[in-house]
């Protein structure tokens, strides 16, 4: 699913205000799979951000924290994950 721009930007912001759980990192990105990746790489892009040197970390409760993402405001993000791959939590990194 794609978003229009101006969702993209307003959903942003919002998500800044919301808070990153604190999980422990079990090995970071060494224990992410190819499927998880590409399943976050998704999201990300559905949400109108770009994946490239963007920093995964998988924590203990099953989360994934995705640092060093580029929207399209120009800023960096860091992202949470369920582990169904849903958007729960973001800020302005």
């Amino acid at each position: 699913m794609k978003f229009a721009p101006l969702c993209v930007c307003a959903g942003l912001a919002a998500l800044t205000a919301a808070p990153i759980g604190a999980g422990k990192a079990i090995a970071g990105d060494d224990d992410v799979t190819r499927h998880e990746r590409a399943e976050i790489r998704e999201a990300i892009r559905d949400i109108g951000c770009r994946t490239k040197g963007m920093d995964i970390d998988k924590k203990s409760n099953g989360t994934f924290e995705v640092e060093d993402v580029r929207c399209p405001d120009g800023e960096e993000y860091e992202f949470l994950f369920t582990s169904s791959f849903e958007l729960i939590g973001g800020k302005r990194d």
